[in-house]
């Protein structure tokens, strides 16, 4: 899931990137007219533009901590031992033991595997 949040991040930076300098280039095209408001609207896309570039750093942080949140989780369901494999494995080593020291007692060594 988290890999999803980080290619829907990168094509959002790529969009936005587009059109900041899309709207960059159609203001360039007014600054002869009007340099003052021109000044003023580059101002507030260097505002905009930080603020972006926050929020996609926070974004970013969020979906790292999922993935390490999502990769923990996938550990510990992979490498939990079942309930009956653990019981079965502690009844098998008990029978082993309990051929070699009574049933047998000195004749074969124990074999575990």
């Amino acid at each position: 899931m988290a890999s999803v949040g980080f290619r829907w991040l990168d094509i959002l930076e790529k969009e936005f990137d587009k059109a900041f300098v899309d709207l960059d280039l159609t203001i360039g095209e007014l600054d002869s007219e009007e340099p003052d408001i021109v000044y003023n609207v580059r101002q507030r896309l260097c505002s905009l533009s930080s603020c972006f570039a926050q929020l996609t750093h926070k974004a970013q942080t969020i979906f790292q901590n999922s993935a390490k949140i999502e990769h923990s989780q996938w550990n510990e369901e992979n490498h939990r031992i079942p309930h009956a494999t653990t019981e079965n494995g502690i009844n098998v080593i008990g029978d082993k033991l309990f051929r070699a020291t009574v049933i047998n007692p000195g004749k074969n060594p124990i074999k575990w595997a």
